[in-house]
């Protein structure tokens, strides 16, 4: 079994959750999804509506083809590596639903009121600040507004219950409790540890003669608690050859994955087919059920690290795939002549070629992305990232649970800058993952404090 957590793993998990902020940013300056944050309009103060924006649609389009996807691999990797830390199921179960169940449970009854609340005062704080001086019944506009708070914030602590279930981003977290649970109920035995009775030392000595391993040659052991940090040590290397799945497995499971999706969207289209109870787009599960399955397989089964899993051979083979759906898009578009209404439509599900492109051409696009940044992560950003003392991969679980508050905040406030989608979106994106780290670190030492370890 792989013995090891790499940092690379845990960096590219914190990258994810920076992506995810940029991804929530540009929804409205000319994105596509839905964010709680409106787009400027002529009742707020910019003068008019951020226009459709192509750059800024792709941007979003490419990042669903993996980013979530891929966090669904590290999870089920990490949820596989906390497993060989000798729990049993219970305590593992347990652990999860403390620091999945619960995080979602508050968010989805407070955070909707929050997001409300902050994008309420801000506005009104804004507005009042343009209008002072201007004279009036101060007395009677403060009481006006503070009613007006009120009103939203009561409006949002009800949304949970209208909408029944989930709310927000920890869609995620509870999705991936359902993985977990439904993981540790059909596979028991990953819970039952035989005792190994092999000094360490022996065992490491045999494993580095037997793979030619140098004696003093060292990697780096992090023991993980609860999908968050750990204890570091380090430990002579346990040697093997890392061999993921042939080829032909990924490509058949790309395949599998990608006709599941197609037919799964004739009944449940993207746009419209939502499971409300966890606010998850069931078009998408395939390709999350896969990705987690694949983390779970990588280091319990298949013994290996996931950049390991996808080799470069089988990367070159998908890129050609998706080289081919993308020419196949040109030729059909040229054949019908569909605008961009249509296409949009088409591709959310349904007995199309148009959603048949996007099945197809999501799936390999996820799995070659993904693949690729695990292999560039390795490589590159193998190491702690620190910043100012601060372990930033010890926050990224706050900061993507406090992200919408933080980012609706400073969306307001930049309201009135006349500036280009693009553009807005990458300032309010670098101010919002640098608040929304600030108020993560501030969330983690303050449930520390409390004695409530382990939540975020």
């Amino acid at each position: 079994m792989a013995p090891h957590r790499s940092y690379y793993l845990d960096n590219l998990r914190t990258a994810l959750t920076v992506l995810v902020i940029y991804h929530h940013t540009a929804i409205p300056y000319g994105g596509l999804g839905s964010w709680p944050y409106p787009p400027p309009s002529p009742s707020s103060h910019a003068s008019s509506p951020h226009p459709p924006s192509l750059p800024l649609a792709c941007f979003n389009l490419v990042n669903q083809t993996y980013f979530m996807a891929t966090f669904f691999l590290l999870s089920g990797y990490f949820s596989a590596l906390t497993v060989s830390r000798k729990k049993s199921r219970w305590v593992w179960m347990g652990e999860k639903w403390r620091r999945l169940g619960v995080p979602t449970i508050l968010y989805s009854v407070f955070g909707p009121a929050v997001v409300r609340g902050v994008i309420t005062t801000t506005t009104i704080v804004l507005r009042n600040g343009d209008r002072s001086g201007g004279g009036g019944d101060g007395k009677g506009r403060i009481n006006g507004d503070l009613e007006r708070v009120i009103q939203e914030v009561w409006s949002g602590l009800w949304e949970w219950y209208e909408k029944g279930g989930v709310q927000g981003p920890v869609w995620y977290c509870a999705v991936l409790l359902v993985f977990d649970m439904f993981y540790a109920a059909i596979c028991p035995r990953d819970f039952v540890f035989e005792p190994r009775l092999t000094p360490i030392s022996t065992s490491i000595s045999t494993h580095a003669t037997a793979n030619r391993v140098a004696p003093g040659e060292h990697i780096r052991l992090l023991v993980a608690e609860n999908d968050g940090g750990g204890e570091e040590r380090t430990q002579n290397e346990h040697a093997k050859k890392q061999r993921g799945p042939s080829t032909r497995m990924v490509l058949m499971a790309v395949c599998l994955s990608s006709t599941t999706a197609f037919f799964l969207r004739v009944p449940y289209p993207l746009g419209t087919g939502v499971f409300a109870l966890l606010n998850l787009r069931v078009g998408y599960m395939p390709q999350y059920i896969l990705f987690y399955s694949t983390g779970l397989a990588a280091y319990r089964y298949w013994d290996v690290e996931l950049h390991f899993v996808v080799s470069k051979q089988t990367r070159v083979l998908l890129l050609a795939w998706l080289l081919a759906i993308g020419l196949s898009w040109i030729l059909v578009l040229r054949n019908t002549l569909a605008d961009v209404k249509d296409v949009l439509e088409g591709s959310d599900g349904g007995i199309n070629t148009f959603a048949l492109l996007y099945a197809f051409g999501n799936e390999v696009s996820g799995v070659l992305i993904s693949s690729g940044s695990l292999a560039l992560f390795k490589t590159k950003f193998d190491r702690k990232w620190i910043v100012g003392g601060v372990d930033l991969t010890r926050h990224s679980y706050a900061a993507f649970l406090l992200h919408p508050p933080c980012l609706v905040f400073l969306q307001c406030v930049l309201d009135g800058w006349n500036a280009g989608g693009v553009l807005k979106t990458v300032v309010v994106g670098s101010l919002g993952t640098v608040v929304t780290w600030v108020t993560g670190w501030v969330l983690v030492q303050a449930v520390g404090s409390l004695g409530f370890r382990g939540y975020v």
